[in-house]
């Protein structure tokens, strides 16, 4: 009986996929190279489903900060926030070919870089377990916004590397924020390594694999913006995987991108394909709320799942 459920399973999902036009919209979201930032999934089994139906190429989860989730990270485990089956998780998604980065941070505040001697031990955990699972890299949402403590970012960023691949998530301040204007930040001789660089975003680049720019914003013309600065910074690193990252604040309803998503979704999914052929990929911030944009209602539980086009809410 079970594998005659899922056989039917199976065929209803073909059906449902294979109904959706290619030439719509939402048919040509589906096939736009993406990715998807997680912070928590309150069921694993939807989310999986989920990530697969909207053809979701990687997917960065959330595993854990530092500075409440040391003492599992450090030991290659991910327990924390209700995820307690992370592991199990990026083994299902990655064993179908989706690209997967665990993502963590530091702090609860981003200035607050007192646990940072404890990231190399995570890091080298992190790097055992990459062994096993193949993930891609790990992934570090830092941000801090004191020029203070630029120097501990990308000291960490060294460490870290040593024994893992590491991703970045960049603010788009970083863009425009000089080297030269925070060189009495920074060690002289420290400073040297990177004096070379035009900007923070340029010195994060050099001493990390992949990025990821926080192109956030509810005006088309302010993310074009970033993303034209964002890609005339990485064409200086080739061979560094740099990628923007979009969202759209369910909790906005009056103006901007948001409300006229709710009206019709035709420019935002023309606008997520160009960008992601421009940049190679586009990563949407963040599961749950994406859901609520597409779907009207926050995953829970015991959501039942639904696929299809965009409900009008």
């Amino acid at each position: 009986m079970k594998i005659k459920a899922l056989l039917i399973y199976i065929i209803i999902c073909f059906n449902i996929i294979n109904a959706i036009d290619p030439s719509t919209p939402f048919g040509s979201y589906l096939q736009t190279k993406k990715y998807l930032y997680v912070w928590t999934y309150p069921n694993s089994d939807n989310f999986l489903k989920f990530v697969k139906d909207h053809n979701f190429s990687r997917v960065y989860i959330y595993v854990g900060c530092i500075e409440w989730d040391y003492d599992n990270l450090s030991k290659g485990n991910f327990f924390n926030s209700g995820n307690s089956d992370a592991k199990e998780l990026i083994q299902n998604l990655i064993s179908q070919n989706i690209e997967v980065e665990p993502t963590i941070y530091l702090n609860d505040s981003p200035n607050d870089f007192t646990n940072v001697e404890k990231v190399e031990e995570v890091a080298k955990a992190m790097g055992q377990l990459q062994k096993t699972l193949k993930f891609k890299a790990l992934h570090f949402d830092v941000e801090p916004s004191n020029a203070v403590n630029f120097q501990s970012l990308l000291k960490m960023y060294e460490n870290a590397r040593k024994y893992v691949p590491v991703s970045a998530i960049l603010k788009p301040g970083w863009l425009n924020k000089n080297m030269v204007d925070v060189k009495s930040k920074f060690d002289e001789e420290y400073f040297e390594k990177f004096k070379n660089c035009e900007t923070f975003v340029d010195a994060i680049m050099t001493v990390t694999d992949y990025s990821d720019l926080m192109a956030y914003s509810n005006t088309y013309s302010i993310i074009e913006n970033f993303l034209s600065k964002y890609d005339v910074i990485r064409k200086r690193h080739p061979g560094h995987d740099a990628k923007p990252v979009i969202e759209l604040d369910p909790n906005i309803t009056n103006d901007g991108i948001a409300a006229e998503f709710k009206k019709d979704n035709k420019k935002f999914f023309e606008f997520l394909e160009k960008v992601s052929k421009q940049f190679d990929g586009i990563t949407i911030h963040n599961y749950m709320a994406w859901n609520i944009d597409l779907y009207c209602e926050k995953p829970t539980r015991y959501s039942v799942y639904y696929f299809g086009e965009p409900k009008k809410c």
